[in-house]
């Protein structure tokens, strides 16, 4: 289900990633209303920016959080790689862009999913995901 766009609000800390097809390291991008306000990095902001740059400014739009469950879509240890959209146990899913495929108020077509799989979630002050591990509910 897609949030309240406009009632999201922080930021978003990344490990190494891709953006437009260059590494990035350090990325912060700062979230006001819904929207990308801010980015920085400690490398390859440019990348970070193009990218932002290059797409429909629906695109710079939170999309959701969502968090896997599946303990059967588990990241391997050995050859890892997150499978099947991020939906395995303890991984969360930080994404921009289009969420009007379930409920959502932004359109554009473009959509940026951004997986993290080392993650703690707290929800109500209950610790959920540890160093992404699921351990509740």
């Amino acid at each position: 289900m897609a949030p309240i766009e406009s009632s999201v609000g922080g930021t978003i800390v990344f490990p190494l990633s891709q953006w437009d097809g260059r590494p990035v390291e350090g990325l912060a991008l700062t979230i006001e209303a819904g929207l990308v306000t801010g980015v920085s990095a400690t490398r390859g902001q440019a990348a970070a920016e193009a990218e932002l740059a290059g797409v429909p400014a629906e695109a710079r739009a939170f999309r959701e959080f969502a968090l896997g469950f599946n303990p059967l879509l588990a990241v391997p240890e050995r050859s890892p790689w997150i499978p099947y959209y991020g939906y395995g146990a303890g991984v969360v899913r930080l994404s921009l862009g289009d969420n009007s495929e379930f409920g959502g108020e932004v359109g554009g077509g473009y959509v940026r999913w951004n997986f993290f799989t080392d993650t703690t979630v707290t929800v109500d002050g209950d610790v959920w995901v540890d160093d992404g591990r699921l351990v509740a509910p």
